[in-house]
């Protein structure tokens, strides 16, 4: 569980730092501001979601990994989902690649967000702290 997490918290953290190298190099001064705006935006959640799913990696042995499984798919899912479209929205005017279902897949990458996040209000509110033994030496 922990090494399939910190390889999904990696591929996603390097494709965030891809597409700020890909803004910088290629983006800048191409596209209006206002995608430029969308861009970032894109690039923001990605990287507010990775460091979710970081936290999250060295969480298992306190909440109900069951919960955390699912956290973790919905994040995943619905980081990829919305900031994906975020991209393909932002670049549409160099791109050329016009797709009419952009708006419909971002609002279902920041409802499958949304649900995520609501799991881990659920985990957080059951949450029973299992108390250490104290063992004196």
């Amino acid at each position: 569980m922990t090494k399939r997490y910190l390889i999904t918290v990696s591929i996603l953290g390097m494709l965030a730092m891809l597409m700020i190298i890909f803004e910088l190099q290629v983006l800048l001064g191409k596209i209006k501001p206002q995608s430029l705006i969308i861009f970032n935006l894109g690039i923001a959640v990605q990287l507010f979601q990775t460091s979710a799913l970081l936290a999250m990696t060295f969480m298992n042995r306190y909440v109900s990994r069951s919960n955390l499984r699912a956290s973790y798919y919905f994040f995943v899912v619905g980081t990829v989902l919305f900031s994906g479209s975020l991209y393909v929205k932002a670049t549409e005017e160099i791109t050329n690649l016009i797709i009419g279902i952009t708006g419909k897949v971002m609002l279902l990458g920041a409802v499958i967000l949304f649900i995520g996040w609501f799991i881990v209000l659920f985990t957080g509110a059951t949450y029973k702290h299992k108390k250490r033994a104290i063992h004196n030496q």
